[in-house]
């Protein structure tokens, strides 16, 4: 092999896209510094980000590695590696990178944008035993170390004060001498390291203490901020830098990350050791085994073969419950020939259990609707708050959702929804993705909006179940269809399995939260605010536009303007309509307001809950206008319509939507439309909750003539045009499209 003395430029940022994909950059993978000849075999072995503390500054360190990859040593002088932010090391005269050799460079200042490895193993070779001699040089010099950390906690610590469960950390003294704590800090940020400051109080040699990391409450036990057991890095600092790291990673639901006595580096722990020496750790999680027979729906088959894979010893179940080392140990296929949820985890050397995959196989139920499928960890304390219908209670589970072929399968929470449904048979519940489940938010188009982002999702049953079913997607659709102005939910009809079990006809949902308005506004989450009624006085909202509307004469153009500027008045004035259309008696505390401070964003309302709805005609812009039906936003709404700007847009408004998406054809379309998409599903729904099919279409019936009977279009407008005391020439003006006299 030749030497040759050539400038190699490296955007690190750039080559670190392909590793964003994966989330971590995967033993032995390389990619190649530049367009060598083919014997140059030079190649770029690891890239990260802030991994570990710099020898000089206390702070973290991005670094790169090189790998020789060829039986001679080589002549590196002169190459150089830069990062996009213009950081560069250039390698002295006489630098040589010896035949299979690895040398590492690190930058000092970090650089944005890059992922952190999995498991980091700069200067060893790129396996779980270079890791773990990577680990051995990973010593502390610090008194004071974070010697354990929970982040998945669901049954340790229980914080009564506050009614639930809390990430913790726990820190030890490792001196010969006390520590006082207030010469430290605990951050999860690494933009600022000085997060939270923990309490003047001193620490004894050997001695331990808990902080219980939550976003409830800040004091002297409490840091503020919660943990993510997914990804996270986790801060000791003093004055002079970071005294002590933790990157948390792949933490089980219940385990925890800490230190073992007399050796350097973290270690996994099935169980915690709060208050006690930590024991029982391994450096690994095994790898989850893999489905070689893909889960999903089989109709008309006889029976299936599910082969599964992994390198460790793989235990399963199909009971749905989580399997231990105790249970069945996979020799060969599993046959299956009814619908079956088969669970199973691995375990390889040196590492604690995987995480759980799980598998359903919906096997010839003849389904005409997509299909979720709801593991739960617990069967007997699900069904307990389910039956209780008991709110505030997240259970670990996993969700898969099977449609043409495609669909997912995502670890997640469970908990109920609702309030007065929670007392029927039937009930909704929601579920969240975090990293504490062990994927994160769910990356998936679920209602092929191209929206593919999502921190939770509801499961709605909804209290019209036991009539027509369609009664609150019907109006949410045609409020997709008829603005982009009003805030409200994507459905998608699905059958439900809950451990295998048949559960009936249930409608997923997007579900109201920071993260969905992002996602539909196009900005960042951290930019947005979401109020539920009722709105607090001291809030912004309510001040800057609820009491200027009450304390100003809104007739006046320039108070008018002013609420515009605030409020996007079209989102109001078409949420004012779809609930006068469907004649809601439920609105007080099913109101939310959002907005995002990107672009000057106005405050906007959702239109949600309607399941007590088209039942009494009299409800009909009543329901929006009378303090006595909405509360709070009534008094606003009167307020306006003492500007007669507002009152014709409203007008307008209403007879262009009644003449359109909300006129008698459409709506009739719309419900037969919806009839036929749910109708060969329902028999079995009735089925399973105890309700007759007569009872379904009765409903359905009652729907239509509710549009019929009292020709609704042109009620909805003679109705607000008497509300609005308009004269003959007005309404005929607004009837016809013309200029309003």
């Amino acid at each position: 092999m030749k030497n040759r003395k050539k400038l190699i430029t490296i955007l690190i940022a750039a080559a670190a896209a392909v590793f964003l994909l994966l989330g971590y950059v995967v033993f032995a993978h390389r990619r190649h510094v530049s367009q060598l000849e083919q014997e140059d075999a030079l190649s770029l072995s690891e890239i990260s980000a802030m991994t570990f503390i710099c020898p000089e500054g206390g702070g973290l360190c991005s670094w790169a590695e090189l790998y020789n990859d060829y039986e001679q040593d080589t002549d590196i002088s002169g190459f150089s590696l830069s990062l996009d932010s213009g950081e560069s090391y250039v390698f002295p005269e006489g630098s040589v990178l010896p035949a299979g050799g690895y040398i590492l460079v690190h930058f000092g200042g970090g650089c944005g944008g890059i992922t952190e490895t999995k498991w980091a193993t700069p200067g060893q070779v790129n396996t779980r035993d270079g890791y773990e001699e990577y680990c051995k040089g990973q010593t502390s010099g610090s008194p004071l170390v974070l010697n354990e950390v929970m982040a998945a906690n669901q049954s340790w610590l229980y914080q009564y004060d506050i009614g639930s469960y809390c990430d913790w950390v726990e820190l030890k003294n490792i001196s010969d001498s006390p520590v006082l704590l207030s010469d430290y800090w605990l951050s999860d940020d690494e933009d600022d390291y000085f997060q939270w400051q923990l309490p003047e109080i001193s620490l004894a040699p050997g001695e331990t203490t808990i902080v219980y990391c939550t976003n409830d409450i800040t004091d002297a036990t409490r840091s503020g901020f919660s943990l993510d057991a997914n990804e996270e890095d986790l801060f000791l600092c003093t004055e002079k830098g970071i005294a002590d790291y933790v990157y948390l990673h792949d933490m089980p639901v219940d385990g925890s990350m800490g230190r073992l006595a007399g050796q350097a580096g973290f270690f996994y722990f099935r169980q915690p050791n709060p208050g006690w020496d930590n024991s029982g750790g391994a450096r690994f999680v095994s790898e989850k085994p893999e489905a070689v027979t893909p889960d999903g729906v089989y109709d008309n088959i006889e029976s299936l073969s599910v082969e599964l894979y992994s390198p460790g010893t793989v235990y399963y179940t199909t009971d749905g419950s989580v399997p231990t080392e105790n249970s069945r140990v996979y020799d060969g296929p599993i046959t299956i020939s009814k619908t079956t949820v088969i669970r199973a985890i691995a375990v390889e050397e040196n590492a604690v259990p995987s995480r759980v995959l799980t598998l359903s196989y919906i096997v010839n139920e003849g389904h005409t609707l997509p299909v979720l499928s709801l593991v739960t960890d617990n069967r007997s304390r699900f069904n307990a708050i389910f039956t209780n219908g008991t709110k505030y209670v997240e259970l670990p589970a996993s969700l898969s959702l099977y449609e043409n072929g495609e669909g997912f399968t995502i670890a997640c929470g469970v908990s109920m929804k609702g309030w007065t449904s929670l007392n029927m048979q039937k009930k909704s519940m929601g579920v969240s993705f975090r990293g504490c489940y062990g994927d994160g938010d769910l990356e998936y188009d679920v209602f092929g909006n191209g929206i593919d982002l999502y921190s939770s999702l509801s499961l709605r049953a909804g209290q019209d179940y036991t009539r027509s079913i369609i009664r609150n997607e019907l109006f949410q659709d045609l409020c997709l269809e008829m603005t982009d102005h009003v805030v409200t939910q994507e459905s998608k009809y699905c059958i439900l399995y809950i451990n295998g079990e048949y559960w009936g006809i249930y409608c997923l949902k997007e579900d109201f939260t920071r993260q969905y308005y992002a996602s539909h506004t196009g900005s960042s989450k951290d930019s947005v605010t979401m109020l539920r009624s009722s709105i607090k006085k001291d809030s912004d909202l309510y001040q800057e536009v609820f009491q200027f509307c009450f304390d100003n004469d809104m007739a006046l153009e320039e108070n008018y303007r002013h609420f515009c500027s605030l409020f996007d008045v079209d989102s109001l004035i078409d949420w004012i309509i779809l609930e006068a259309y469907c004649a809601n008696s439920d609105i007080n505390g099913n109101m939310r307001y959002f907005r995002t401070s990107e672009n000057g964003g106005k405050w906007q309302i959702a239109f949600y809950d309607l399941d007590w709805t088209f039942r009494w005609t009299g409800n009909c812009f009543d329901n929006t206008i009378y303090p006595t039906r909405t509360v709070q936003i009534a008094p606003l709404i009167n307020a306006l319509l003492e500007n007669e700007e507002f009152c014709l847009a409203l007008a307008r408004r209403c007879v262009e939507v009644c003449q359109s998406t909300l006129s008698n054809a459409h709506v009739l379309a719309k419900i037969d439309e919806m009839q036929a998409l749910i109708e060969p599903e329902v028999p079995r729904e009735r089925e399973r909750w105890g309700l007759s099919l007569h009872s379904w279409y009765t409903g359905m019936d009652s729907l239509r003539e509710y549009i019929n009977l009292f020709d609704y279009e042109n009620y909805m407008t003679d109705r607000l045009f008497d509300i609005l005391d308009l004269s003959a020439e007005q309404r005929k003006a607004l009837l016809e499209g013309k200029e309003t006299p």
